[in-house]
């Protein structure tokens, strides 16, 4: 992308971004995190089954996409969309490397009664053409966080055979506000987190891809039992003992009356692509 004569490089961007991020994140290693998280972040998204089911319908009327069709997606989680994605499809193939998520999806399906699942056990940066073959749409959310995004989405367009769909944070991602907050307390850092949609839209543009962006605002509560509940599941996530750094931190964010709630606002982004 050019500028009063300056060439940007999307990805040189990004890979800075992703260098900072894995240098300074508690996250080294998020196959780890997701190994221990994946039982609690099951049960949260639980409670939003009917959002899921609706934009799984969406993407199957923008593709154009019918019971005989399939879907591979990378990093499902704990089948967040792969279950309403399943329930229409003849079959979604999923890339996940991480065991205890792959263990928390595989009890989801069992409980939902699907069987048209198949697993990869890979990271994405690890998958060949000889691992799956194409399928008509390739899914992922929030799940791109790889160190060359452009290697990454070429093999996404590879694997594609009518489009491409990928939800990520339309700008900073609500929680920031969270880790912005806690981060300095228990690390003594500044937080530098996603740089959101943007640099993945300007990046598919200097690949001669031409995306659609949808933009879906949030409000987001997260209900605890207790500031104990709470600052167990921030300390948790990242991946640290420092539960008085964390509590005097949560205590200016969190709402305490009958329940303990965190709230925000997200913005999510559904950048996505047919293939002509």
């Amino acid at each position: 992308m050019e500028g009063a004569g300056v060439i940007i490089d999307w990805n040189e961007v990004w890979k800075k971004r992703w260098k900072w991020v894995r240098e300074n994140s508690p996250h080294k290693d998020m196959v780890a995190f997701w190994n221990d998280y994946a039982p609690k972040y099951y049960e949260r998204i639980k409670k939003n089954r009917k959002e899921r089911e609706e934009f799984a319908k969406w993407v199957v009327n923008t593709f154009g996409l019918n019971k005989e069709s399939t879907i591979l997606e990378i990093g499902p989680g704990p089948g967040t969309y792969t279950i309403p994605f399943a329930k229409l499809m003849k079959k979604i193939t999923v890339v996940e490397p991480s065991k205890g998520m792959i263990e928390v999806l595989k009890k989801h399906a069992e409980e939902e009664g699907v069987r048209n699942i198949e697993i990869i056990h890979k990271r994405w940066e690890d998958v060949s053409m000889s691992d799956a073959e194409p399928h008509d749409l390739v899914f992922a959310s929030y799940s791109l966080g790889v160190p060359d995004l452009k290697e990454a989405l070429e093999k996404v367009n590879a694997f594609a055979k009518k489009g491409v769909c990928i939800r990520t944070s339309a700008g900073k991602p609500g929680w920031a506000k969270v880790y912005e907050k806690l981060y300095p307390l228990v690390y003594g850092k500044e937080y530098r987190g996603s740089l959101g949609h943007i640099v993945l839209y300007n990046l598919l543009f200097q690949m001669g891809i031409y995306a659609n962006v949808r933009i879906e605002r949030k409000d987001i509560t997260i209900e605890y039992g207790s500031i104990e509940e709470a600052v167990e599941d921030w300390a948790q996530r990242l991946r640290t003992e420092k539960l008085e750094a964390v509590k005097e931190g949560l205590l200016e964010l969190l709402e305490i009356s009958d329940k303990v709630r965190l709230r925000y606002e997200h913005r999510d982004a559904i950048v996505w692509w047919k293939k002509w």
